[in-house]
Order: C-alpha cells, then sequence, then structure tokens
C-alpha cells in the first residue's frame, strides 16, 4: 500500500517488515514488532482507531497483532486461540520464533 492510497486527513504510520524468513531481510525483527505493538497501544491509549494492514494479512498482520496482543499480557496460548480468529494467517517461521522469544522473555 503506498501513500496514494490512504485517504486525506488519514495518519498513517509505517513499519518496515518484510515477509521473509531470511534474517537479512529483517535484521531487527523482534525490534520491529515490539515497536509496532507499542505504537498500536499508544495510539489505542488516545481512544483512536487502528487498522493494521499488509497486502494479504497473513503474516505480517498477524504478527504485529500477536505481539501487540502478548504486550497486552496475554500469554502464548492466549495469542494462538486470537489468531485462530485469522483463517487465512499464515505467519512465517521468522516472525514465530521472534513472538517466541518476545514470550519467553516476559515482554
Amino acid at each position: 500500500m503506498g501513500r496514494a492510497e490512504v485517504p486525506d486527513g488519514v495518519e498513517s504510520v509505517v513499519f518496515r517488515l518484510i515477509d521473509s524468513v531470511d534474517p537479512a531481510a529483517n535484521p531487527n525483527v523482534a525490534f520491529v514488532l515490539k515497536d509496532a505493538a507499542e505504537t498500536v497501544r499508544a495510539l489505542r491509549a488516545q481512544g483512536r482507531g487502528v487498522l493494521r494492514h499488509c497486502v494479504a494479512a497473513q503474516s505480517r498482520t498477524p504478527a504485529v497483532a500477536a505481539a501487540y496482543a502478548l504486550l497486552l499480557g496475554h500469554g502464548e496460548g492466549g495469542v494462538n486461540a486470537k489468531l485462530a480468529a485469522l483463517p487465512s494467517q499464515q505467519m512465517n517461521s521468522a516472525f514465530r520464533r521472534a513472538l517466541e522469544e518476545m514470550s519467553a522473555s516476559g515482554w
């Protein structure tokens, strides 16, 4: 999605998160997922609506949603249950590993 697709008056926050399992594509994947989740939390705390999106909403969108759920204190089991509501989600293994590490660290 480019800037032309964002309607006038709508704020857009962009995160560089490539849907790839190659570590070189996302050298700081856990940091980016945490940053995105913390941004969602900050915007929601201001009472703002947040729309997360990517090309197909199959990998990056669920990864950020899972990171946000972890940030809110939902354990890994709760996160997985929530992701089940997205039947087309196919989160890549690099994102899953980063989320598992985040969960194990108590983040």
